[in-house]
């Protein structure tokens, strides 16, 4: 039996948009940034738990360990992704790789 070698198809990218506003009352200012974040079926429960459990261990996160990103995960994601330098409850991918919840991407060269 024969076996051939295919090359690896690049992994999809999916991202997010957040807006702030900005100012006492905004003054109508908005800033939108775009950023990558983990895809959609990269979010299912085992991995939320292990996020949960990584912020936890970093003091960010106190609650119970549900597998759902409900209101006090989303708090402790902001938290430490304000904490290291973006003020978002939308998890990024670098806070993902950061916290060691998804591969590191390494060139080939």
């Amino acid at each position: 039996m024969a076996h051939v070698a295919l090359p690896m198809p690049d992994a999809r990218q999916c991202w997010a948009r957040y807006s702030v506003g900005h100012g006492p009352e905004s003054a109508g200012m908005i800033e939108e940034v775009a950023f990558r974040v983990p895809c959609p079926e990269q979010m299912e429960p085992a991995l939320i738990s292990s996020l949960q459990r990584a912020l936890q261990v970093r003091g960010y996160f106190d609650g119970a360990i549900t597998g759902r990103a409900d209101m006090p995960t989303r708090a402790a994601v902001q938290a430490f992704q304000r904490d290291n330098g973006f003020n978002s409850p939308v998890l990024t991918l670098d806070t993902a790789r950061r916290l060691g919840l998804v591969p590191i991407e390494v060139s080939r060269n």
